[in-house]
Order: structure tokens, then sequence, then C-alpha cells
């Protein structure tokens, strides 16, 4: 739908030459913003108004300008033969292009989230009041506060959906109203990060308590699915697998395992919060997550190994679309393509996700599409949440043969000719195996994050950071392949699980 551009609240971070998307109770809308203060009128050349055109939409890629003139305006362009001689400026340029709304969405389906409170008041006579911000500014500020918005959504819809035992659904609500708490949204400096923190964790612990109570069929186990759709209300697929023992939630915005749920213990070991430059001295431009592609240039690597953010390494930020889901095999194939290095070399990834009951099997096609030959590192990054204390987890990594036990507080510990490593949760005992097809140089490091607290700062380990790398080297045309395994080893199988295989 259109609507007119004076009800969008924009900011330096936002445009009203970008279609935007609305939600409520999760259900969303595509809008776009119906321009108020690019209308043309006899007062300007069309010659004029083109430039104007020209000169504001250069800062946005395929920038929209929607405009509805009324008969008034028309007769009155028409009468000089305005809208003729704009007519003739648009079709002999390469820079502008006539459409309608829906064959534009079709193309550009990237949208930016807003919220539109109730009322038609115009954002401009808002301006000069000191206008109170509703619940929704705070949910769409962070990107944490985003996702765990969109996970309470999630489980709000399969317990309302659920048509099984009376008692079961009730135990259910009872699970996702105690994770509705306001403190879980909305971090306070007072309470401080680490507080925030804990808050947060705990309002997916009883999503995920929710979530099992309507999947877990008595008798069977835990049911299983596969499927893809708007979860995140952003415009764009993700894809949700429920396995017995996991689920693992992936996203096209940089073709990255957003969440990674153990549900014998109801842990998410992808809650990390992005780090922004007031606090932690850097900002991140892409979600910390797992299963993060890097292509970098060699004199750039020293530093990726300092801190992946650091560089302007392609693809973690990259938009991947989708070649094919398979919800029977469990698997979805994404690519994406881009501009390598300072030649501008084209190149294009290929990724495959594969999950089965052990866990996730990502593989890498890589192909050079340039004519020349092409040299970089690759790079996958993975960061698993599990918190500060040393004696919380235990790292173990198997180098040429030997293995060999990692302090997860150090910085920048980087090894070479790495076929396998082992990161254990000791408080669950929940494991995981990362495991390359072929020996792999190996960086870790520690994932801080630092909030106020009061009138100091606190800093605290929120994760910690793997990133598996190789040296590419591709001829002209030809593509190499890489490969990384996830083994997920639970401290126990969930009784559902077990009375699945037992019946």
């Amino acid at each position: 739908m259109v609507l007119d551009s004076r009800l969008i609240e924009t900011d330096r971070h936002s445009s009203l030459s970008t279609p935007k998307i609305i939600e409520d109770m999760g259900k969303t809308l595509s809008v776009i913003p119906l321009r108020q203060d690019t209308l043309p009128d006899s007062s300007i050349s069309p010659e004029q108004y083109y430039k104007k055109i020209i000169t504001q939409g250069e800062s946005e890629k395929d920038a929209i300008f929607c405009i509805s003139l009324s008969p008034d305006q028309i007769t009155d362009l028409a009468s000089t033969q305005w809208l003729e001689r704009f007519y003739e400026l648009v079709t002999s340029s390469s820079l502008i292009d006539f459409s309608i709304p829906s064959r534009y969405l079709k193309i550009n389906q990237i949208c930016e989230r807003v919220f539109i409170p109730p009322g038609c008041i115009h954002c401009s006579s808002l301006q000069d009041k000191n206008k109170p911000a509703t619940i929704r500014n705070f949910l769409y500020s962070l990107p944490e506060t985003q996702a765990l918005y969109a996970r309470m959504m999630y489980v709000s819809l399969l317990v309302n959906q659920y048509r099984g035992d009376k008692s079961r659904k009730k135990s259910a609500r009872e699970f996702l109203w105690q994770a509705q708490n306001s403190n879980a949204f909305l971090f306070h400096e007072g309470n401080g990060i680490r507080s925030y923190y804990a808050l947060q964790e705990t309002a997916f612990r009883h999503l995920l308590q929710a979530e099992k109570s309507v999947r877990d069929i008595a008798g069977s186990g835990i049911t299983e699915s596969s499927i893809s759709f708007d979860y995140d209300m952003d415009g764009l697929k993700e894809y949700l697998f429920h396995q017995a023992d996991y689920n693992a939630f992936i996203s096209a915005a940089g073709g990255i395992l957003f969440e990674l749920d153990v549900l014998s213990s109801n842990r998410n070991y992808c809650n990390t919060i992005q780090r922004v430059k007031k606090y932690d001295c850097i900002t991140d431009s892409y979600s910390k997550k797992m299963f993060i592609d890097h292509f970098i240039e060699e004199d750039c690597f020293p530093k990726f190994l300092q801190d992946a953010s650091q560089t302007s390494a392609i693809f973690s930020q990259i938009q991947y679309t989708e070649i094919s889901f398979d919800s029977y095999k469990k698997e979805v194939q994404l690519k994406a393509s881009a501009l390598f290095g300072l030649l501008q070399q084209p190149v294009s990834l290929k990724k495959i996700y594969s999950l089965s009951k052990n866990g996730i099997r990502v593989q890498y096609i890589i192909k050079n599409n340039s004519p020349l030959p092409l040299k970089a590192k690759f790079a996958v990054e993975s960061n698993v949440s599990i918190l500060e204390d040393a004696s919380e987890q235990v790292i173990e990594l198997i180098s040429n043969e030997k293995c060999e036990q990692i302090d997860p507080s150090k910085y920048s510990v980087h090894h070479t000719d790495i076929s396998l490593l082992q990161i254990t949760d000791n408080n669950t005992n929940n494991s995981f195996i990362f495991e390359p097809n072929e020996v792999s140089g190996l960086s870790i490091q520690p994932l801080t994050i630092t909030r106020p607290l009061g009138e100091k700062l606190e800093t605290f380990q929120q994760a910690t950071t793997f990133c598996f790398f190789w040296d590419l080297t591709i001829a002209p045309g030809y593509e190499i392949e890489k490969m990384l395994f996830l083994g997920i080893k639970s401290s126990k199988k969930t009784a559902s699980s077990k009375r699945k295989k037992q019946s």
C-alpha cells in the first residue's frame, strides 16, 4: 500500500526513498511512502525537477519516489506540456524509470521496519513538541530487542494455534507470560549489562519451555518441522528448522545461523548483543551469530584476526538469495555475489545448509567469475554465547593429531592445521564440535560487551568468537568447495525425544 509520507517518522538512519514495513500483532504490511515533499508544479521546470530527484536519489540504491497528483495538478501541468517534457527526459535517461508499486516490491524486497502510532497526525507537526516514545520505538531500537520480540510473537502464534491438551496449552501460556517481562526488552543503565543479558536469557528459556509444551505430543515426543516464512517481520523469509533436540534458525541476511537452541537445557547459544563504538570502541556492522562468511584481502587479514568487525570483509553484510528450500530433506541453498578487492573481481558464493539429528553441515562453493586469478582468505565466523568464567566452558582442539586445551579468556589465539574443535558448556554439559572437511586455520577471541552501570562502565564476556579460515587461489572461471560441520551433543536427550525412540 502507499501511505502519506508525513505519517512516517524519519531520522538520520532512515529515508523516505525506500519501502517500509509496518507490523502489529505479528501481521505485516509493506508500505511505500507517498511523497509530499517532491510534488511537481509549474513553477519549477521539468529539467530542474529531474535534477532534484537525481540529487535526492544519489545516496540510495534503487530509491523510489512515489507521488500522486490531483486532477487540478494534472491539468495545470498538462496545459504547459510540462508532463510531456518530463517524460522525454526520463525515457532518454538510464537513471530513472517509471514503475508501479507492485512491480517495484517484487524486485526490491528489503524494507525498513517502522511503526506508525494510532491517529492521523503528521509527524512534522510533532517535531517541536516533547513527543513521548511508544513501546515500539524501544522494540525497534536494538537488534537484540527486535530478535526477542520476534521470538515472543512466534511462540505466541504457536501457543494460540495449539488445539490439543488444554492443561498443556495453559502451561505454555504461563511460560509465555513469564517471558513478557519488560525488563528483558529494555536496557536500564542502573541495572547494568550483565543483569540485562541474564534477563534476556531467562526470557528465551521461558519461550523455549512454552514452545516445547505445544510441540511435545504425549507418547510420541517433540515434533519436528522445517518451515520458511517472514519470522522477524522484516519483509523477507527466514528458515526455521525444529529438530527433536535443537532448533536452528537461518536468515538470508548474511546467510547466517541467528538462533541455535538446545532444547534439553532451554539455551539459545546465539544470544549475543551487538557492540557500539561509544562503549566498545567498535560498532559491529553485522550480527555476531554463527556461520558468518568473510572474504578478506591478504593485507587486511592481520586486522581481521584481531577483531573480525574491524575489516570491510565482504559477504557478512550481503543479502543472500534463495536457490531452493526443501523441508523434507531439511536443506536450504543460498547464493550471494560480490566484487572483491582493489581489482573489484566478481566472485559468487553458494551456501548449503543441511540439517540432521546430529548437527548442521554447511557446504560452501566459491566461484571466481573474473578473467584473472583470485587470491584471498576465506573465513567462517561463529560466536558461541557461553559466558566469561573460564570454569563455564572448555575449549579443546586437535591440531597435527595433538589435542590442546585453550584458555577462552585470552585474546587473539591463533592456530593452524586444525582438524577439530570442541566447545563444552560446563553448566549444561552441552558440547559443540566444529569439524572442517580439510585442515584450516583458527582464530579464537573473547567477545566482550560494555555498557553503563550507574556512573561506571561494566564489561563482561558474552561469547567466544571462533573463525575458521583458509587460503584461496582460484583460477578464472573455476570454483572450489569448503565444508564445515557443527555437531551438537546435548547433555541428555529430552524426555520426549526418548519416548519418540521407544515408540
